[in-house]
């Protein structure tokens, strides 16, 4: 029997009944044997039933059980107290909570009656707790949780299975009743015990990997979250069957968190397929309100009004008015009618649920204020400015020691930031804001700021200690923030005059933009510069790479047409487990080198100040914040700066994406209209953008920030003045952008200017790599896993490195020279990279866009290079040159830019860039290239050298090949600085210098003579 209940214990339900089957032979032979055994084997197969979830049958044998033992050793027998408890799980099972508070009550008497102290009566206390928890009587549970806490402590030793397993659920209380951090803290222990012991139960590890996910996802860590309830599920699932209550939860919260993250297909279809099974009341609330959610956010709003409705009334008449699943329901509703603007219902809603958590947690609990901030949010726009302001008191209150703990301490493993207290912030700050236009005291527009700058630090706090995809999803869901933060500090700079309100924006600003790339770059110089040994950033890099690879085997599995799902399973454990050695090791780094902690948690962004002292003389910095009203444009040189905006952004989104449209379209269908609308886009997306800030960049050189959809155009084509006549398709005479100003770009102020990269080491001049893709073992490639590759020769690539090559001086790799494995064995010995070749864009995932090398074999892995594989490469060059297709093409993350290759690259520490916006396969790349190298090799500053260069192919282009299409697609991201010129001598510098400034002269003078002739016709 006791190996029975071993393998029932490790939930090993087969060997469990083998056992029991083997007890029933050994009975049969000895018939007149003790029938305590036969009552104990029969307790034994009620507890198996009873775990494998066929309650009825495990009822019914409890039943026979106790009034067998009752009969042999009366009705206070210690063999009841354990039965009486087992009995009391399946009754809860079944979510007959009176019957099972019976069942516990009664194993308790039994034990006092017996003056037993034991295990029973702590299980039992502990399962009484379970149940009042339910009911929403949590003080009681409190208690008697404690009760149990104190008798395991006085049994067990600190490093115990008992104690392990028991903190495990002992989290969960303390979670519960919102005691977060505390929560945490025994999460810990248990895997600390679990771990020092070597235990390996599935179903326990799986409850405490969905209890870890419960904590990550308060954070906001939805990414990792994600992972930690997935594995725990697949823990789960090894030992239960599919419907099994506990594995329903875990789908549940599974599905939850996908809906937190945005993923509401995933979401939903997860839901669905556990929708209408039978499980305890509150797993069925919050799924019926998980669907609605659902729903809502993909804007059914008619389903998602009758699951807001079916939850509400399922748990009112499950539950009762006043417990408190009933009000997170009626938040849930409250929630779904304020978004339908019906501010009255809402308030109603949010109003009981209020009367229903103080009830049950007390004035102070953390729900208590989230229900005070939605009523001021119902308030607020019902008009009633006073009354929100005062329910927003409350909140402050209740969350004052929380905040000032977030926004002071470092959010280590203790300390946890509840990313929903952002909406404290957000919606105070409107408030005030909208206060002001009524009432016009600027003390409104001060507090409001305050606020502001508060969310700020506290959006950085969170995003310090979550992963970069958790990051990515955290600033998009708050760029509401940066809109209203920039709006007050334009407000103010208006009402006062005084630029320190321009200088907040322009910082407010940068935090906004590239936050995830900034804090990678900021990683990689940690572990270069902060003291790490060498093996140690070593095993750091190792594990980065194994987990990205992981991740991708991952995706592409979940990509094939039919994925094996126990592949994707087995792979996300190998994955889980890697991720949880990189947190360790990244948590030693932490600990024990003070250097790289200071370093990699630095979240400052550069300020105005140090931006103009690090401006050229002859550079502006032109800097864009596109709201969904606004368009903020900052222009910032050495003497001034200058902040405006405008109510244009609708206008200029629509134009960038008619350009978009125009600069990628078929010339075989191209025609007047077609030149008409690029006219219209280009002048109005100039008189938009560069216009009000003319004044300010006569004769400059330009550094744009863009930020939103104007990351996706080249602001070179952008249009001065419209043509006098424009009845005939004439692009080359055009009063381009590029025409006044050479222009460089960058992904945010701070990455461009913060100063904090490493030294690069001086290596060997160039290298080109020139793919001929005559390889015809790609054809040996599956046709789902080769789709989307473009493997055609690109006929001008080698004519464009032999150029490059006469120029610089340095060395082609071409054809089968040509590979990756090459590429990642020589490419840090040399200052400037030029890869000519295809790329593959992956919008979905913009990790997993690929450079394409020589194929030398058919593993498409082994001649593509992913974003993801850069992040793991040093490279020691000034400059690449990414003379391929769509290299600066990719998903537009808000607040991140377009997720293109080029992050990759900007990661692994190259200052320079050049890109393609879209695909150039034309022999005009060619020659850009080839102008573009010769000004470099002469010390000609890099945005410069480009822009001579398209404007020489401009001036000698026909009516064809002037379209932008042809020359605008290369653009240079980062540092703009001379290239050291090879073998040159200074006088040989100071020479074609003059030589470019009369060529300058010579192609201006014609384009003026050209212009004089026209209007003249």
């Amino acid at each position: 029997m006791k190996i029975g209940d071993l393998y029932r214990s490790q939930n090993d339900f087969q060997a469990a009944k083998s056992v029991v089957i083997k007890l029933d032979s050994i009975l049969e032979k000895f018939p007149d044997s003790n029938e305590l055994q036969f009552a104990r084997k029969k307790y034994l197969e009620a507890k198996i039933l009873s775990n494998m979830g066929d309650f009825v049958n495990a009822n019914s044998d409890y039943e026979k059980i106790i009034l067998l033992v009752e009969e042999l050793q009366g009705k206070n027998s210690p063999e009841l107290a354990k039965i009486y408890n087992n009995k009391g799980v399946n009754h809860f099972f079944q979510s007959e909570f009176d019957q099972a508070m019976r069942d516990y009550r009664e194993t308790t008497r039994i034990c006092e009656a017996n003056g037993l102290r034991n295990i029973d009566l702590a299980d039992a206390l502990q399962n009484m707790a379970i149940v009042l928890t339910i009911q929403g009587d949590f003080d009681s549970a409190m208690l008697v949780v404690n009760q149990s806490k104190e008798i395991r402590e006085e049994l067990f030793e600190p490093i115990s299975l008992q104690l392990g397993t028991f903190y495990l659920n002992y989290g969960r209380f303390l979670s519960i009743t919102g005691e977060i951090e505390r929560s945490l803290e025994y999460y810990l222990k248990s895997e600390s015990i679990l771990k020092d012991l070597d235990y390996t139960n599935s179903y326990v590890l799986g409850v405490l990997l969905q209890n870890t996910a419960g904590i990550l996802q308060i954070q906001g860590d939805y990414d990792k979250a994600k992972m930690y309830y997935s594995n725990g599920l697949w823990q789960i699932e090894k030992v239960l069957d599919n419907e099994h209550p506990s594995v329903i939860t875990a789908k549940r919260n599974l599905a939850y968190v996908y809906y937190l993250s945005g993923d509401y297909t995933s979401a939903k279809n997860l839901l669905n397929v556990i929708i209408d099974v039978e499980v305890d009341p509150i797993t069925k609330i919050s799924m019926l309100n998980d669907i609605a959610n659902v729903y809502d956010a993909i804007g059914n709003k008619d389903s998602a009004s009758f699951y807001f409705t079916k939850a509400l009334e399922f748990s009112e008449n499950k539950l009762g008015a006043t417990h408190y699943e009933t009000a997170q329901s009626l938040i849930h509703a409250g929630n779904f009618y304020l978004n339908f603007k019906n501010p009255s219902l809402a308030l109603e809603h949010y109003e009981k649920a209020l009367k229903i958590f103080i009830k049950n947690f007390g004035p102070t609990d953390r729900e208590v204020g989230f229900a005070c901030i939605n009523m001021a949010q119902s308030y607020y726009e019902l008009g009633n400015f006073t009354k929100a302001d005062s329910l927003y008191d409350c909140a402050e209150e209740i969350f004052e020691p929380i905040i000032g703990q977030m926004l002071n301490d470092n959010l280590s493993a203790d300390r946890i930031a509840d990313v929903r207290i952002m909406s404290y912030f957000t919606g105070r700050a409107s408030l005030y804001r909208s206060w002001y236009d009524q009432t016009n005291k600027d003390e409104l527009l001060y507090a409001s700021l305050a606020l502001l700058k508060n969310g700020m630090d506290l959006v950085d706090r969170i995003g310090m200690s979550i992963t970069d995809d958790s990051r990515i999803l955290l600033n998009e869901g708050v760029r509401s923030m940066l809109a209203d933060v920039m709006d007050v500090c334009f407000t103010l700079y208006e009402l006062t005059g005084d630029k320190e309100y321009v200088g907040q924006a322009f910082t407010f600003s940068g935090r906004s933009k590239a936050a995830v790339l900034l804090s990678s770059v900021r990683k990689m110089s940690a572990l270069q510069a902060g003291g790490v040994p060498q093996h140690v950033t070593e095993e750091e890099r190792n594990l980065n790479e194994r987990i990205s690879s992981l991740r991708k085997l991952i995706f592409d599995e979940q990509q094939s047409a039919e994925p094996d799902h126990n592949r994707i399973s087995f792979l996300e454990s190998r994955h889980f487990n890697l991720v949880r050695k990189y947190d360790s090791l990244v948590g030693f780094i932490e600990n024990n080198y003070a250097d790289y902690y200071t370093l990699r948690y630095d979240n400052q962004v550069v300020n105005i100040d140090q931006v103009q002292q690090q401006l050229k003389a002859d550079e502006v910095l032109l800097e864009y914040v596109l709201t969904n009203d606004m368009v903020y444009i900052f222009a910032v040189s050495p003497q001034q700066v200058k902040l405006v905006r405008s109510r244009e952004a609708a206008a200029v989104s629509a134009s960038i994406e008619a350009l978009r449209k125009q600069v990628k379209l078929d010339f075989s269908n191209h025609g007047h209209s077609d030149y008409l609308e690029f006219l219209t886009a280009a002048h109005h997306l100039y008189n938009s953008l560069i216009k009000p800030m003319e004044a300010n960049i006569i004769d400059k050189r330009l550094l744009i920030i863009p930020d939103g959809l104007l990351g996706y155009i080249p602001f070179e084509l952008l249009i001065e003045e419209l043509p006098e006549k424009n009845d005939r398709i004439e692009y080359y005479d055009l009063s381009y952008l590029l025409r006044k100003s050479a222009i460089s770009y960058a992904y945010s102020a701070t990455l461009r200017f913060d100063g904090k990269q490493p030294q690069k080491k001086k290596g060997r001049s160039l290298l080109a790599f020139v793919p001929d893709y005559g390889n015809s073992d790609i054809m040996l490639i599956s046709p789902d896993l080769r789709s989307g590759l473009d493997l055609t020769p690109l006929p001008f690539a080698l004519e464009e490195a032999e150029n490059v090559k006469a120029s610089m001086g340095g060395r082609i790799l071409h054809a089968e020279k040509a590979n990756k494995m090459n590429f990642q064995k020589v490419a840090s010995d040399y200052d400037i990279l030029h890869l000519a070749m295809h790329a593959q864009i992956n919008d979905q995932n913009p990790l997993y866009s690929r450079l394409i090398f020589q194929p030398l074999s058919d593993s498409i892995d082994a001649f593509t290079l992913n974003t993801y594989e850069l992040y793991g490469l040093q490279l020691n060059a000034q400059l690449v040159v990414l003379s391929a297709c769509n290299t600066g093409a990719g998903k537009l993350q808000q607040g991140e830019g377009v997720m293109s290759l080029t992050r990759g690259f900007v990661y692994a520490g190259v200052p320079s860039i050049v890109m393609t916006a879209w695909e150039v396969h034309d022999e005009s790349g060619a020659l850009m290239m080839d102008h573009f190298y010769k000004l470099l090799s002469v010390g000609i500053p890099k945005d410069v050298a480009l822009q001579q260069a398209k404007l020489a192919f401009l001036d000698q282009a026909n009516q064809l090949k002037s379209h932008p299409y042809f020359w605008s697609a290369y653009i240079l991201i980062g540092d703009a600085e001379p290239l050291a010129p090879p073998k040159r001598t200074f006088w040989w510098v100071v020479l074609s210098f003059a030589l470019f400034a009369a060529l300058l002269l010579f192609f201006y003078g014609r384009h003026r003579s050209l212009k004089r002739l026209k209007d003249n016709r």
